[in-house]
């Protein structure tokens, strides 16, 4: 049983983990461009362009903090399933 817990725990860290990385850095460059995009229609009033761009990226900043939780949810599961292997 120990053996099983062990193996699952090295899976969780070699797979999810680097997941983990790009989901984050994603969410950090999408969140980046909606700042950018924001601050450049706050200074110069905003074209029809300007809002597509400003509606593409929240919508894009929306997917990765979807995928984040959903992520989150994933290793919730395999650290409870591992805990309850224990017992």
């Amino acid at each position: 049983t120990h053996c099983i817990s062990s193996a699952a725990s090295d899976v969780y860290k070699r797979q999810l983990n680097p997941i983990q990385r790009r989901l984050d850095a994603h969410l950090v460059d999408s969140q980046q461009q909606l700042d950018d995009i924001a601050l450049n229609v706050a200074q110069g009033g905003a074209s029809q362009a300007d809002s597509y761009a400003f509606f593409e990226a929240s919508m894009d900043y929306s997917n990765a903090s979807w995928a984040v939780g959903q992520l989150l949810s994933v290793k919730h599961g395999l650290a409870k399933a591992i805990i309850n292997d224990f017992n």
